[in-house]
């Protein structure tokens, strides 16, 4: 009974861990007080420990808590069914829902915490475990790294792959819109070709060309393998519906957002608001910033975002000085399950959440998790969920070449073996051997290539 009791509780504590990244009304992030999340913690203190080598008390240790699964922190405490049998992901909003009402959240739990009613003081708790299971204080920019990339074997995403029959309207966006410089028909080599074929799983009847879409002036911008079948494939995406499951968009940091727009628009690409969007966010500290955003509709129903920070913060990705251009610097994903993906990313790839945020200026609302490669200030993922009342389908469609549409991430490995044996045992699905070849992005390369719980192509390449 003792045990359900407090399990329960620490649902409650950890929901508190993560409310620290959820964006409120305004959709901005909460303020980070540890100070007085410290003071909070005082009340549980009694039943749990945020102390590294302590046993357990009449409740689980909360050590390194932070980004677990229900259940399976404390390995040497007896969780109660309930919490074991819920599944969750410690993410923001299942876990501050459960802080407000467990009994709401949790049916037929015994627990007997009312909960914390005031949204400060949730923050403030997460704030403190967030540092105390990170060992250190959150940086106050949350694009800033949380962990150094210390041990850590994936780098940031660094290639995407695009699939069209439209190769004018890809031209008119990604090279008159943004900038890219585009190559191609890149010439392939009979080895290159079999490699590629084997590692996205291709019909052998299939022929295509390729060209590269890339941004020499930054070198850690992510270059665009694009892919011309020679006949007509299926689409990933059906519509330009913003709720609809699947690959979504390719994002661009701007020195200036409205001065690429009017020149994106000047192009005939439809906006996809009727103006370019401006809102404010936090920093952990609560300092506002602006964020100046606009995104486009192009071929394949996919879109391309570009994205401005203010208050004299760092881009979402290098910019070019001569010319105000940066990018492609993050993409991201409709997803129906995040908290699956996000366990693919930080468990196999050792990628980490720096925010988690309800966004509530549209509607209908939507989650949204910005994941990194420790030690990285680019190339990151974004994570888009919607309540299940609200999402649209997929199309079924594979994300995947030769299917029409963003097709696949790329990311740098230095144990390509390592990673290999994490997918294996975290359930992941192997789509080719690793393969030594020469890419036209990466040079000389050993890939292999998985599938993402949501079933999108991930290329893992060691050079």
């Amino acid at each position: 009974m003792a045990n359900k009791r407090h399990s329960v509780i620490v649902l409650g504590l950890f929901a508190a861990v993560f409310a620290v990244c959820t964006v409120q009304a305004a959709d901005t992030l909460a303020v980070c007080n540890a100070a007085l999340g410290k003071q909070v913690f005082a009340l549980c203190s009694a039943c749990h420990t945020v102390q590294a080598g302590e046993p357990a008390r009449e409740g689980p240790s909360l050590v390194g808590v932070f980004g677990q699964t229900a259940g399976t922190n404390d390995k040497l405490f007896k969780y109660s069914p309930a919490l074991v049998g819920s599944k969750w992901q410690w993410d923001t909003p299942t876990l501050d829902k459960f802080l407000t009402n467990p009994r709401r959240a949790l049916p037929g739990t015994i627990m007997t915490f009312v909960g914390l009613k005031i949204p400060e003081e949730r923050a403030a708790v997460a704030c403190y475990l967030q540092q105390v299971s990170s060992g250190q204080a959150l940086p106050n920019d949350p694009l800033d790294p949380i962990a150094t990339d210390a041990g850590a074997n994936a780098g940031p995403l660094s290639g995407a792959l695009l699939v069209t029959r439209d190769l004018s309207t890809l031209k008119r966006a990604y090279v008159d819109g943004v900038g890219l410089s585009l190559r191609g028909p890149l010439r392939v080599a009979p080895a290159q070709r079999a490699a590629e074929r084997t590692l996205w799983g291709l019909p052998a009847d299939l022929n295509w060309d390729l060209y590269l879409l890339s941004r020499d002036s930054v070198a850690d911008s992510v270059k665009v393998l694009v892919m011309v079948p020679d006949r007509d494939t299926p689409a990933i995406r059906a519509t330009f519906d913003r709720e609809e499951t699947g690959p979504y968009a390719l994002g661009f940091a701007m020195r200036d957002v409205r001065a690429t727009d009017a020149r994106i628009t000047a192009l005939g690409l439809k906006r996809t608001l009727p103006a370019v969007n401006e809102y404010p966010l936090q920093l952990r500290d609560g300092t506002p910033y602006p964020v100046t955003e606009a995104s486009y509709e192009i071929g394949d129903h996919n879109r391309l975002v570009i994205l401005q920070r203010g208050g004299g913060l760092q881009p979402v990705g290098h910019i070019d000085p001569a010319t105000g251009l940066g990018g492609p610097s993050y993409s991201s994903l409709i997803v129906d399950d995040a908290a699956a993906m996000e366990h693919f990313f930080t468990e196999v790839l050792d990628y980490e959440r720096r925010t988690s945020r309800e966004w509530t200026v549209f509607q209908p609302r939507f989650r949204y998790i910005t994941l990194h490669a420790r030690g990285a200030h680019t190339g990151n993922l974004g994570l888009v969920e919607y309540d299940a009342r609200d999402r649209h389908a997929g199309t079924g469609v594979a994300a995947r070449p030769p299917n029409r549409g963003l097709a696949g991430w790329s990311f740098p490995v230095k144990r390509l073996d390592e990673v290999l044996a994490k997918a294996q045992s975290n359930g992941i699905v192997l789509v080719s051997p690793a393969l030594r070849f020469v890419d036209p992005r990466f040079g000389h390369v050993r890939m292999a290539t998985v599938l993402a719980p949501n079933g999108f192509l991930i290329e893992l390449y060691e050079q």
